[in-house]
């Protein structure tokens, strides 16, 4: 009975740790983000539930690979082998790729013209 209450807790933590960890690094690219161009290779299944879009950006020479998922553009091959926009943090090395107005709107970034074409996707 000791051991269930321990694992619960320890549980518990866990996930207190994860959810703080994604704010912080969700913070932290809002102020100290820098904006880097990003290319998209393909969507990858990282787990049953989830399909995320590779790509690859580069800071001072070296190559950075990173991926984030996108529930209404989620496997379009359209979206692969293409430039978008990047947030990096510089420390954590987190980022985010920029595609939907949403994206854009959190960093206070407006929505670039170039990338109109992407909205008839989001319908």
């Amino acid at each position: 009975m000791k051991n269930t209450k321990f694992m619960f807790w320890l549980g518990c933590l866990g996930l207190l740790l994860i959810f703080s960890y994604g704010i912080f690094s969700k913070n932290r690219l809002d102020k100290h983000g820098i904006l880097l161009n990003a290319h998209t290779s393909e969507w990858a299944h990282l787990s049953t539930m989830n399909t995320s879009l590779k790509y690859e950006l580069y800071f001072h020479g070296r190559k950075i690979l990173g991926n984030n998922s996108f529930k209404k553009i989620s496997g379009l091959h359209d979206f692969e082998d293409r430039n978008f926009p990047v947030m990096y943090d510089t420390l954590l090395g987190t980022s985010q790729l920029l595609i939907e107005p949403a994206d854009f709107q959190e960093f206070n970034i407006p929505y670039p013209d170039s990338l109109n074409w992407v909205l008839q996707y989001l319908k």
